[in-house]
């Protein structure tokens, strides 16, 4: 449960050289992501951030989680399919093509890949509301290498500072003790009982032992990494 050598030698060296990126001479691109263009304009969302934060923010969680996830699956071979939702969620599986049964996928493909993520990565499990379960480590060693084959390249430094700067930071987290216990079971099933590095709980840990699955779709659809 390791980053790769070859990637740790790469990062201890100078720097990872990146293969070629055709990047454009419009100032408000800032990043691209597979190749795509991302402006500035695009990086608006929802978020109590303000400024270079909030794009940190709507980067992460509007244009790479979902992408960076479907690569991964793809590679691993990975498939949430209706027979995994209904082995899983058994009489509460929501109806085919509803908003709820898109959560349950949603959901359910979030644990599958930080699970996946902290098998092969190892590292730091962090909780925070809607996602009790965020392999921190794995998710931003993955990341380091998309930029490494040039999947993602930020353009702009001072997003690119921000936005690395984001993977070290534990605001508002609470830190599982233990990965294997994160992910022993799944967060919303009831014998869910995670502990938590002393010290980091805060007065009220988000009740994240109560939620079960029918909490969960009554909650709003809040997906991605946690929000700073």
């Amino acid at each position: 449960m390791s980053v790769p050598v070859a990637l740790l030698v790469c990062f201890a060296l100078v720097g990872c050289q990146q293969p070629d990126v055709a990047v454009s001479n419009d100032s408000s691109v800032v990043a691209y992501v597979g190749g795509e263009p991302i402006r500035r304009e695009r990086l608006r969302c929802k978020s109590p951030l303000d400024g270079i934060q909030q794009q940190v923010t709507c980067l992460l969680s509007g244009v790479l989680y979902q992408r960076v996830m479907d690569r991964y699956f793809a590679r691993h071979g990975i498939v949430v399919d209706a027979t995994m939702i209904r082995d899983e969620f058994g009489d509460q599986t929501a109806e085919p093509g509803t908003h709820d049964y898109q959560l349950q996928q949603d959901v359910l493909s979030m644990w599958h890949f930080n699970r996946q993520l902290w098998e092969e990565y190892g590292g730091r499990v962090v909780a925070a509301q809607f996602r009790p379960a965020f392999s921190q480590d794995g998710f931003w060693a993955l990341l380091r290498e998309e930029e490494a084959v040039g999947y993602l390249h930020i353009v702009n430094p001072d997003l690119a500072e921000a936005f690395w700067a984001r993977s070290a930071s534990l605001t508002g987290r609470i830190i599982h003790k233990s990965g294997r216990q994160a992910f022993e079971r799944p967060w919303w099933r009831e014998d869910w009982q995670p502990e938590f590095v002393v010290g980091q709980l805060p007065n009220k840990p988000l009740q994240l032992t109560r939620l079960t699955a029918a909490s969960l779709l009554r909650s709003s659809r809040t997906l991605g990494p946690p929000r700073s």
